[in-house]
């Protein structure tokens, strides 16, 4: 049963640093396009 809940505690884990990876991915694009657009 331990094993169990350290399983799902690793996945629910994995599953929102991803989601923070890709926010942070996200905002770094715009960033990106806000910088180029200010280069123009």
């Amino acid at each position: 049963m331990m094993h169990v809940c350290l399983l799902s505690a690793i996945l629910n884990l994995i599953e929102y640093l991803s989601s923070v990876n890709s926010y942070v991915e996200s905002h770094l694009l715009q960033l990106d396009i806000l910088s180029l657009k200010l280069s123009i």
